[in-house]
């Protein structure tokens, strides 16, 4: 299987959740078109930009909810589908993460 066969789009109305804080992440999006908002901090995210990416570790909470701030397309790559595709290459993605959390910590 590859990543573009676990790509799926879900679209959201104006105002609709895409998920709240503490969520269990397990789908990483990107946006395809319109725009979202974290709450409360108000950060938005447009067209390209990549919003729960913490989910292709696993087993992390969304730090934020996240709305939809008007009719928005965003394409969808659940947990699964991205280990699936990368396989042996999910423990080079978290040892580069972990490696870059100790550098936040150590600095």
């Amino acid at each position: 299987m590859s990543l573009v066969d676990g790509v799926r789009r879900v679209k959201f109305s104006a105002g609709q959740r895409v998920f709240k804080k503490d969520d269990l992440l397990t789908t990483f999006y990107m946006v395809d078109s319109g725009k979202v908002r974290e709450v409360p901090n108000g950060a938005e995210h447009i067209e390209g930009e990549f919003i729960g990416e913490m989910a292709l570790l696993g087993g992390h909470a969304a730090e934020s909810d996240v709305i939809a701030v008007n009719a928005t397309v965003l394409l969808a790559v659940d947990i699964k589908a991205f280990e699936s595709a990368l396989g042996p290459y999910m423990r080079l993605l978290e040892a580069h993460y972990n490696c870059a959390v100790l550098a936040q910590v150590i600095t």
